[in-house]
């Protein structure tokens, strides 16, 4: 068999091999979005996975559409996951790289670096990316000066050799030619290098060898003295920072595997090159800092060849390694069955031509070649480390790289993305050769498809001869004749995967065959120009961010300043010297000279945000103060500053900031809270008027109104028609200008933003009926049928029911007065998704368009001679539009002119603030104009009941500062049966309560000295009068505070003969008799007269009281069943006598009848609540409704004497 055929059939095996292993070898592909990065570690390698924490999270961070997993991996199993396809990239020390570069294929794209200390002081850092070791023994072994004194001795060396050089050092006692398994004493392992050189210095062995960088970290950390130690056989070389015996090869190396895409692996490998450096005050020799650019590592190869060691050893599982390759050691072993024989045959023949080609000189030149390329990528990386003219470094790089190359031209193009141009931006020829920079710039890159298509598909561009390109690369083939360019080489810049240019080498004087060392040279190359060119796009637009910002603080106005606070010297503009009114020479550049011009009250401000800086509570200082210009005059400023600068102990050293003249926002300042107060003033004061007026106004129309209607029941003797007619018009008109003034009232809380609403939940159906019930004599009167009509039958809904009811009450009321004889008014209530909807329908006279427009406006009429036959005051629209609002709901018209109305309006279902407004589909916006009435709310509280007495007239003290309100009081309440007891004020309420204990207390609330409030309290807190029923009668309309505070009843004034007169009744059925005590304190003495003539011609024992005072006494005193109590009295109001009941014992449980003119705040309601029974408006409510609270009163205590 001849050689030729020999060859042939080698290659035939090697092709059945080929396909076999691809056969039975698994392989498993890496998911796309995950990358796996195996990093050498087991019980020799610990440190490295260690110190590489936060490697998989930076770089997943840098490219956001993969995830990095760095994972710990022993040998065997990671030239098995390399063999599978199961990891990407490996992470090794230099002598595994080796190994797995022959045998598996990888390649390294970046060496590690780790962290150096300078020679001699050790303090200045520095980064290194090679390893050699140190040949140490003691200093004073006299006996030990070279390598070749070392033979017979005893040595301790690093137990992992492949990591801590220990074959670096073997290489140099081999070349010496001293062998140590032959010429050393002893050789022993350790992998504690610190051990070994305390070994040393203690004798235990004569010599050490340590890895280059542990004496420097044993010195900074005083574990040894340089001193001690002598190293043997010493290296030198330039700017390499640490003690070394032996040649230096680079250190541990992240390679990519063979499967690992191109541009992946060159994205990881821009992204270690950019990676901060982690170096920190505490890093410590040998720490991981980063990554630099891949070196060379056949020296590793060659040291490994010289002494003739194989590369890593690792620990080797026998069965598990057969069980794993038995399919392939079967294919192989049927293979080596064929070729056998053949193979011993040719390795006979071919022994010469092997030793031919794998000859001396040719490895020396190629370990020549590639530390060539190793120095000058070193040299031109290095260029960029630190800051400088970038563009000159790129320029001087070309050189470098066009030199090592011999090419004849070296050039870099960047891609202008604004208008997709690409310039020669820098370029690089050699002698001789004419440059044609200046030729290629802005040439748009759509002309050359076929080149750019290339190198956005990240391919390299290879051509030999330009002649051969193919026809559809004709325009590029012009401009590369044009330039006589006979073969060219180009590799596309890719940064964050998109492409911002190209690097390139030009050979001009002949054809070129271009080798995998110009690749490999000009693919770093392109690497490197992608990191500078990232960076310099990054200064770019950090210098146009400056230049933007320089340019908004000129445009502001607004002075900048930077403070050194090591020396306490200050610059700054001259836009902050025109700030603070000083030239700039006259300006001092120290904080002392700044403090004598600010305001001194302004100075601790200013001083403190310094102090705070300086103490490192915070990193900003802000302060607003006054500072006085040269002229003298203070002008407010705003000054903020930030810490920009630290030392390395973490002391600020310079503050930055700008100072703003704020003295027109100050003045503005100052006049807003002068308005504030002034608006504040002018509210409070019309608060004010608003309270006396309703007062004023109410308590003389209480006496009108009662005394009209005592007139009309002819208690005093019969009165013929025009009388009748006449008392009936007094009392209609004054309950139309009453309610003309409630309007009025209800209209300025709303203005004011004091109406406010009480939600609670209720049945629509029961409210109805109540109103229904009250306004059915307003429709009989004009025969008019009220139907209601509601789906589904039972609707709850969260709302202020008391609003709720009064707009219904008007809205119906308006219909009804509209509306002719005989005809109808139609309720209709229905579900619309969160909302209830309420339509008011009548068939009356209807509005016409024009006139809808004017329904909102307040005091307007839709027609001048309407109000002649109906009455109203302008105010009802208005009114019932901002209660429906205030529940975020929407009110609207439909109506002709004859053919009746309809008003409609929603509300949500459960209404709270956050409630969304309901908005119908109509464009009404109008409604018809209402009257608005008051209502009596009895709430009860604990009453005291007493024993019936047989012909008693119960006594009512009447707590009452107004002569004509006692009157009347006194007057209602004798003819219902009642004595009456007057108290003028809240003190004398109060003693009459004591001693006289009546049946009862009407009580005003606006009284002098001591209001109603107070004396309620008081009643409710003493044991004697705590049991005696009050009902407030006054101008204040705060029913329900007078129930919190206990009153039995609350009427507002004018008083309502027949509503007091029904409360005192339920207090007298409660108390099961038929004589019940009411004390009525008023301090008008009207209506105190007239309480006793509604309560006396009842039954009740009225006993009146005309202050606060007054109604104190009577009510400890005679201890009444019920009180009836004005709040707005002189000296002691009505609260003042609640509060004085309260504190006794024999008052605190008497129900308390609020009948008040005053218009009560929430927190009077609050009060009142608590101590009061019921709170009656004057001037609204009836003598039934009176008479109805001190009924209430009586059933309550006699239901609570029977529990």
């Amino acid at each position: 068999m001849n050689l030729k055929k020999l060859k042939k059939l080698i290659s035939f095996s090697i092709f059945l091999s080929i396909i076999l292993l691809t056969t039975i070898s698994p392989g498993v592909l890496a998911e796309e979005d995950t990358i796996t990065i195996a990093v050498l570690s087991d019980e020799l390698h610990v440190k490295p996975f260690a110190r590489l924490n936060g490697t998989d999270a930076y770089l997943s961070s840098e490219m956001p559409e993969f995830t990095f997993n760095v994972v710990p991996m022993d040998f065997d199993s990671m030239q098995e996951g390399i063999s599978s396809d199961e990891i990407d990239f490996v992470i090794v020390d230099p002598a595994t790289y080796v190994t797995l570069e022959y045998s598996n294929g990888i390649s390294n794209i970046a060496t590690m670096e780790t962290v150096a200390y300078l020679p001699p002081d050790y303090v200045v850092q520095d980064l290194t990316s090679f390893l050699g070791s140190v040949i140490i023994t003691e200093n004073d072994r006299e006996d030990i000066e070279n390598l070749p004194d070392t033979t017979g001795l005893s040595f301790l060396v690093v137990e992992t050799p492949s990591k801590e050089g220990w074959w670096l050092a073997k290489r140099e006692f081999t070349e010496h030619r001293i062998f140590p398994e032959n010429d050393f004493a002893s050789l022993d392992f350790n992998n504690n290098p610190e051990e070994i050189v305390y070994s040393v210095l203690n004798g235990d062995y004569d010599v050490g060898i340590v890895p280059s960088g542990i004496l420097e970290r044993m010195y900074m950390e005083d574990k040894i003295d340089f001193d001690e130690l002598k190293v043997v056989h010493p290296q030198n070389y330039d700017d390499y920072p640490f003690l070394v015996s032996t040649r230096l090869y680079p250190g541990w190396v992240i390679a990519k595997c063979p499967h690992t895409s191109k541009s992946i692996s060159e994205r990881v490998s821009v992204s270690l090159l950019s990676m901060p450096s982690s170096i920190s005050p505490d890093s410590k020799i040998g720490d991981v800092a980063g990554w630099t650019v891949p070196q060379d590592y056949s020296s590793v190869l060659q040291c490994l060849r010289e002494i003739n060691e194989g590369p890593y050893q690792g620990q080797i599982d026998l069965m598990a390694t057969l069980d794993r390759m038995k399919y392939f050691l079967a294919g192989v072993l049927f293979l080596l069955i064929i070729a056998t024989a053949s193979v011993f045959y040719v390795n006979n023949l071919n022994s010469k031509l092997q030793n031919e080609i794998v000859s001396k000189n040719e490895a020396e030149e190629l370990l020549k070649r590639k530390h060539s390329i190793e120095k000058t990528m070193l040299t031109v990386s290095s260029m960029f480390t630190y800051p400088g003219d970038v563009d000159v470094a790129i320029d001087i790089s070309l050189m470098e790289i066009g030199t090592l190359c011999g090419a004849n031209r070296v050039y870099l193009f960047v891609f202008n993305e604004n208008d997709g141009t690409m310039s020669n931006t820098h370029e690089w020829c050699s002698e001789g050769i004419e440059a044609q920079k200046d030729e290629l710039q802005d040439l748009p890159a759509d002309m050359f498809p076929w080149w750019m298509s290339r190198l956005k598909n990240d391919e390299m561009i290879n051509i030999n001869d330009i002649s051969s390109l193919p026809p559809e690369a004709s325009a590029e083939k012009e401009i590369l004749e044009m330039q006589d360019i006979k073969s060219v080489l180009v590799l596309p810049v890719f940064t964050e995967g998109k492409l911002i240019g190209f690097v390139g080498l030009d050979e001009v004087e002949g054809t070129r065959q271009w080798h995998d060392d110009d690749f490999d040279t000009l693919n770093m190359y392109s690497t490197l120009m992608a990191m500078v060119l990232k960076r310099r796009y990054m200064e770019k637009s950090l210098r146009e961010s400056e230049q933007h910002l320089k340019r908004v603080l000129e445009g502001s106005n607004e002075g900048s300043w930077d403070v050194n606070l090591k020396e306490d010297y200050l610059i700054f503009n001259k836009r902050y010297a025109d700030i603070i009114g000083f030239d700039e020479e006259e300006i001092g550049s120290s904080f002392d000279w700044m403090k004598q011009q600010i305001h001194s009250a302004d100075l601790g401000c200013a001083a403190s945000a310094i102090e705070n800086i300086i103490n490192k509570t915070t990193d900003v200082a802000e302060c607003e103060y006054r500072i006085r210009g040269k002229d003298g005059k203070y002008r407010w400023v705003s000054n903020k500053g930030k810490v920009v600068e630290y030392s390395e102990e973490g002391e600020p050293l310079h503050i930055a900031g700008v100072l703003v003249d704020i003295s027109e926002r100050k003045e503005a300042e100052a006049a807003l809270l002068a308005a504030k107060k002034t608006a504040e003033e002018a509210s409070r004061t019309k608060s004010e008027f608003l309270a006396n007026m309703s007062h004023e106004l109410r308590t003389p129309l209480n006496s009108v109104i009662g005394f009209a209607d005592i007139l009309a029941e002819e208690t005093f003797g019969s009165l013929n028609n025009k009388q009748q007619r006449y008392v009936g018009n007094i009392s209609k008109s004054g309950r139309h200008l009453l309610s003309l003034i409630n309007d009025i009232l209800d209209l300025s809380k709303i203005e004011a933003g004091k109406m406010t609403l009480h939600p609670e939940k209720f049945e629509i159906g029961d409210s109805l009926d109540e109103i229904k019930s009250i306004i059915s004599p307003l429709a009989h009167k004009k025969d008019i049928n009220l139907e209601i009509n509601m789906v589904p039958d039972a609707i709850t809904i969260n709302a202020d029911k008391g609003k709720f009811k009064q707009i219904i009450y008007n809205l119906l009321s308006n219909a009804i007065k509209f509306t002719d004889n005989e005809g109808s008014v139609f309720i209709y209530v229905t579900l619309q998704g969160d909302c209830v909807r309420v339509e008011i329908k009548d068939n009356g006279i209807g509005i016409s368009k024009e006139n809808q427009e004017k329904l909102f406006k307040a005091f307007t009429q839709i027609d001048s001679s309407s109000c002649r036959v109906y009455e109203g005051t302008g105010l009802g629209l208005v009114l019932v539009k901002n209660f429906i609002e205030q529940h975020h709901g929407n009110i609207w018209v439909e109506s002709e002119i004859g053919s009746g109305s309809s008003f409609i309006f929603e509300i949500p279902i459960d209404f709270d603030a956050s409630s969304p407004v309901c908005v119908s589909e109509s464009n009404g916006e109008t409604t018809e104009e209402y009257e608005v009435s008051g209502a009596v709310c009895p709430i009860t509280s604990g009453i005291k009941s007493i024993e019936n007495e047989d012909n008693y007239r119960p006594l009512i003290l009447v707590v009452e500062d107004d002569k004509k309100s006692q009157e009347i009081l006194s007057f209602t309440l004798r003819d219902a049966g009642y004595n009456v007891s007057f108290a003028d004020n809240g003190k004398e309420a109060l003693e009459l309560a004591k001693e006289l204990h009546p049946f009862a207390i009407t009580l005003d609330i606006m009284m002098p000295e001591m209001d109603g409030w107070d004396v309620l309290r008081n009643l409710k807190k003493e044991k004697g009068t705590e049991d005696i029923p009050v009902v407030i009668v006054s101008i204040v309309d705060e029913r329900d505070l007078g129930v919190i505070w206990g009153a039995f009843d609350y009427f507002v004034k004018p008083i309502d003969r027949e509503g007091l007169l029904s409360s005192l009744d339920r207090l007298k059925t409660l108390k099961s008799f038929e004589k019940v005590n009411v004390l009525a304190i008023d301090d008008e003495p009207s209506v105190l007269e007239l309480m006793d003539s509604m309560l006396s011609t009842e039954g009740y024992n009225v006993i009146v009281a005309s202050s606060g005072k007054e109604g104190i006494e009577k009510a400890l005193k005679s201890s009444p069943d019920v009180i009836i109590l004005d709040l707005m009295m002189p000296v002691i109001d009505g609260f003042d006598v609640i509060k004085e009941l309260k504190k006794h014992p024999s008052t605190i449980d008497i129900p308390i009848i609020v009948c008040t003119a005053k218009d009560l705040d929430v927190h009077e309601k609050d009060e009142l609540d608590k101590n009061v029974s019921f709170i009656m408006q004057k001037g609204i409510f009836k003598k039934q409704d009176l008479l109805s609270c001190i009924r209430n009163v009586e059933n309550l205590s006699s239901k609570a004497e029977k529990e």
